[in-house]
């Protein structure tokens, strides 16, 4: 833990059943003209999207909806959103984290003043996002906490693909609502990618060098939630307590990221999704028990706090740990998150070395606070676990 610590958290958070229903009096809060973000497919939030543009209007607000979002947003989808001018006072995000980074984009582009648009399209480093216009984030999925977040992330064209991220305190949304019931129509598939998303960042915001007694807090919270509520929620999604227990994990894990920042795992999932194209849940789960065993050593005694936080059992910290790294590789197996990533054999080398390229250019503060120092071959062993897939429970 850091001698000296902070954590800023600007958001105002509605939370739980019923909540999106106060999204156009908290929007006209904000102004009164509104572009609504969302899919370019919404499918089953179609309605909603007509929804939250007649709530905009009966609280005296403007709405015009943006369907432009793909899943894993690039720098080239941002672009040519932004190049769109529409004129608003702020900007609504109704979807999963994909939608919710577009929109905190966007905001950032459409700032008036605003360089971010020619900074995007040269070579260099992004500039910290200091102005954006006010974003309203109401997230459809529990994963990203992208809510909670003053970050969003966007794939470059370069080669490698790099997941480069934007920063800035800008980007935190100004109001976030949080409903469980928006995430009703979720499949089960769809459940568990985002959900090991939230357990990646509340494993490795746990164990970041930059953590601080509120992450922690937060991120062991969010751990044993995730442990609880994954297995009811995909036995079915009619299950509001289960609903909102996930809701509530990626929010506070979200939350936790914002200070603590993430380590070794987001490395490696950002390295699987820029250059294999992999769903960035699927490439968080793949990556969760390398970077728990790898980081076992300097953190027994962390694993065995999150043990008995989850409810785990007793012995001795070491018997602890062990029970957390097997509770975690019993819940992705049970989620359908054990599936291989393997490359065929002829392109594996080269394919390793692009991963390491990506996944250190795009995400390099997650070595710097990963607990355990990472030799380059290290790095390059962790990423060929990911490929070979994640070890079974008895692994």
């Amino acid at each position: 833990m850091p001698r000296i610590w902070s954590f800023h958290l600007p958001t105002q958070i509605e939370f739980g059943r019923g909540a999106a229903r106060r999204v156009g009096q908290l929007a006209a809060t904000l102004g009164r003209s509104a572009i609504v973000v969302g899919y370019r497919q919404p499918g089953p939030l179609a309605p909603f999207y007509d929804r939250i543009v007649l709530a905009l209007s009966q609280a005296g607000v403007k709405g015009q909806l943006l369907l432009v979002a793909d899943p894993e947003p690039t720098v080239a989808d941002l672009l040519a959103a932004a190049a769109l001018g529409r004129d608003a006072d702020l900007v609504v995000g109704l979807g999963g984290g994909s939608v919710l980074d577009l929109a905190k984009g966007l905001a950032a582009c459409w700032a008036p003043g605003s360089h971010l648009l020619a900074a995007l399209q040269v070579p260099g480093e992004w500039p910290e996002v200091m102005q954006a216009l006010p974003v309203l984030a109401v997230p459809t999925t529990a994963g990203t906490g992208a809510e909670a977040t003053c970050v969003a992330v966007f794939t470059t064209t370069t080669e490698p693909p790099v997941k480069r991220t934007l920063v800035g305190p800008a980007l935190f949304p100004r109001i976030a609502v949080v409903d469980p019931e928006l995430a009703v129509s979720c499949p089960p598939e769809l459940i568990a990618r985002c959900a090991a998303d939230a357990l990646g960042h509340a494993l490795e915001t746990a164990c970041s060098r930059s953590a601080n007694p509120l992450t922690a807090m937060f991120s062991t919270q969010a751990t044993a939630l995730i442990l609880q509520h994954l297995p009811r929620a995909m036995e079915s999604n009619s299950d509001d307590d289960a609903r909102q227990g996930l809701a509530l994990a990626a929010l506070l894990a979200g939350a936790a990221l914002n200070d603590a920042g993430v380590v070794v795992g987001h490395v490696l999932a950002h390295g699987l999704g820029a250059v294999l194209h992999v769903p960035h849940g699927l490439a968080v789960a793949a990556s969760i028990l390398p970077t728990l065993r790898f980081n076992a050593p300097v953190c027994s005694a962390l694993y065995a706090a999150l043990a008995d936080a989850c409810g785990l059992g007793g012995g001795s910290a070491d018997e602890k740990a062990k029970r957390l790294v097997d509770a975690v590789a019993r819940l992705l197996h049970t989620a359908g998150l054990a599936a291989g990533l393997a490359p065929s054999e002829g392109e594996s080398e080269a394919l390793l070395d692009r991963l390491v390229q990506s996944g250190t250019a795009g995400t390099r503060i997650g070595l710097t606070l990963n607990p355990r120092k990472i030799e380059p071959q290290a790095l390059r062993d962790l990423f060929a676990q990911c490929l070979e897939g994640l070890h079974s429970p008895a692994g």
